[in-house]
């Protein structure tokens, strides 16, 4: 025997209204968080360091013979690097008025870990690294919304009242000192 329902789980309307309001909400509170601080360079960090890390790895995977891979320091450099990059990149979020630190030593990381970590994950991570820390030293709270990583943002002309005609007296009226407005006076 089948057993159908004559209403199938619906939602209703207000219910659904409200769920919309509260994803707008959400959406609107990251873009408001997003934009506060230096969200792309800060991702750019984090995926330098999962680039570093997950580069060793690729050691147990079946690699070509003829693939040489470093093992420098005793093979945990690239731990301490790429931990350190993914600590960056979340600091960066979460004190985003330390950012000219924080790019930094996310560029120094970067450069750093192609000597010490397999050429900088593959020169992958590295060069996410220079790119994420460029992003953040760079980054300007003042810039809002438009460019917040490259420093370049859209700015809004400021609101002027619109100029006055002039007054029908001609222009001893808006410069008194030429005397009438004649210029052979």
């Amino acid at each position: 025997m089948l057993l159908t329902m004559r209403h199938p789980l619906a939602v209703p309307k207000a219910a659904s209204r409200g769920l919309r309001r509260c994803r707008r909400a959400a959406v609107r509170g990251f873009r408001h968080w997003r934009w506060s601080r230096p969200f792309w360079g800060g991702l750019f960090l984090v995926a330098a360091g999962a680039e570093i890390l997950a580069a060793p790895t690729a050691q147990t995977l079946a690699l070509p013979d003829d693939l040489l891979l470093l093992a420098a320091l005793a093979g945990s450099s690239h731990y301490l690097i790429g931990a350190l990059s993914v600590v960056n990149g979340l600091l960066s979020w979460a004190r985003p008025d330390h950012h000219a630190f924080h790019g930094a030593v996310g560029v120094l990381l970067a450069l750093a870990s192609f000597t010490t970590s397999n050429f900088g994950g593959f020169l992958v991570g590295m060069l996410l690294g220079v790119v994420g820390g460029s992003l953040v030293f760079a980054w300007s709270a003042d810039t809002g919304r438009g460019g917040a990583e490259t420093g370049t943002a859209r700015r809004r002309s400021p609101r002027r009242s619109p100029r006055p005609s002039p007054p029908a007296g001609g222009l001893a009226q808006w410069f008194p000192e030429t005397g009438g407005g004649s210029a052979g006076s």
